[in-house]
């Protein structure tokens, strides 16, 4: 049986043995805890435009391929747009690329964070450089 953590998952394993005695022993094995959230995304970018960005779990300085856990994002460009809140599932194996997810809009270095809700201290911010359009004469 799998039961679920704030950070990732234990293995559980019951026994009950039946006879003379009654006997049993409970056994846990956990993942280590996600630390932390990476996210990939391009050094700068133009306002107005959508880009992808990748958000990575990492445990113990490695993938977390078994997070399982929702994200939600903010940005310090208060008119950006970004992805609903996501959940990361199996398929995902601890990593999800965003296609085109978030548009920033106001000019200058921005920041874009995600943040497991039931556990703040799992965050991961990017920041990036958003510029004006080019003008064409």
């Amino acid at each position: 049986m799998r039961a679920p953590s704030v950070n990732g998952f234990c293995n559980l394993l019951a026994v009950l043995a039946l006879g003379t005695a009654l006997a049993g022993f409970l056994t846990s094995s956990c993942s280590t805890p996600t630390a932390t959230l990476q996210i990939t995304a391009p050094p700068s970018v133009t306002a107005g435009i959508p880009f992808t960005i990748t958000v990575t779990a990492v445990a113990g300085g490695s993938l977390d391929r078994i997070f399982n856990n929702d994200i939600h994002f903010t940005s310090s460009d208060k008119t950006a747009v970004l992805p609903a809140d996501y959940t990361f599932n199996a398929g995902d194996a601890g990593s999800h690329l965003f296609v085109g997810g978030i548009t920033l809009m106001s000019i200058g270095d921005q920041r874009i964070t995600a943040t497991v809700p039931v556990a703040h201290s799992i965050t991961g911010t990017v920041n990036v450089i958003v510029s004006t359009a080019a003008t064409t004469p």
